[in-house]
């Protein structure tokens, strides 16, 4: 990954990002005139896409695992950065969850009497907006990110790490195509550059432009990123990851939760 000190290189990447906001702003103010079959179809369309293009995802992932190794890459992220048959077969179960649940969109959760009798104050649920997400080497987060963020009606900006490159390249042309393939905007989805630092700053200082960032990583992934941001920020990398355990619980589900989420 480059530094970005190049002027003319950081002119351009800066052009890039500006560029795939703008893109995600129009195509996502153009999903607003969408049904939610429409965007379940897209759901759908990349969930069959994962499963019958997976020869192509774990060819790129197969890419970035080997280097990733040879760099001598932890055990741990190692392990978050590689796919396989199974995990993109879950992946595209996840897709099609997603496509089964209610939209959330135009979603009245509040709807009560305001003062006098004719005024009725009401809690309407809309999309996000233009939302970045900046991620370390866990391509299962690229396809999570666009399949919640699509169903919300947003656009999602994925800025991924170095060491998934070819993965992350592949699964976001796969999710362009299922988009395409619904009939909806492909700019909805967009990989940021990757082997420019600088693509990180632009974005989370895009101020006005994007409407939020979620950050999901490490400890030395979120001091890298927050210094830098203007845009609303969720930091999702760090905080209490206990799991409590209700003595009315099926006791055998809690084992398989408490085995998947800790020692993966």
């Amino acid at each position: 990954m480059t530094d970005g000190w190049t002027p003319r290189r950081q002119a351009l990447t800066h052009e890039q990002v500006l560029g795939a906001i703008a893109a995600g702003r129009a195509a996502m103010e153009q999903l607003h005139g969408y049904d939610s079959a429409v965007k379940n179809k897209a759901l759908r369309a990349a969930a069959d896409a994962l499963v019958n293009r997976s020869h192509e995802i774990l060819a790129a992932n197969a890419v970035d695992t080997r280097t990733a190794q040879a760099g001598g890459l932890a055990a741990g992220l190692l392990d978050r950065l590689l796919l396989t048959e199974g995990r993109l077969a879950g992946l595209a179960d996840g897709l099609r969850r997603v496509a089964e649940l209610p939209d959330p969109v135009g979603e009245v959760y509040i709807d009560a009497p305001c003062g006098a009798a004719d005024l009725v104050s009401q809690s309407i649920r809309v999309p996000l907006g233009v939302v970045g997400v900046v991620y370390d080497a866990q391509p299962t987060l690229t396809v999570e990110a666009v399949g919640v963020g699509l169903k919300a009606g947003n656009a999602v900006l994925l800025r991924g790490d170095l060491a998934a490159l070819h993965t992350d390249t592949a699964l976001v042309d796969l999710l362009r195509d299922a988009l395409l393939d619904a009939g909806l905007p492909v700019n909805l989805v967009h990989l940021l550059p990757i082997k420019e630092r600088s693509s990180t700053r632009y974005l989370v200082s895009a101020r006005g432009l994007v409407d939020l960032i979620l950050v999901r990583g490490g400890t030395r992934l979120v001091r890298r990123v927050l210094p830098d941001a203007s845009v609303p920020t969720v930091e999702l990398g760090t905080g209490n990851c206990h799991i409590y355990v209700d003595v009315a619980a099926d006791h055998a589900l809690a084992e398989q939760v408490v085995l998947e989420s800790k020692l993966r």
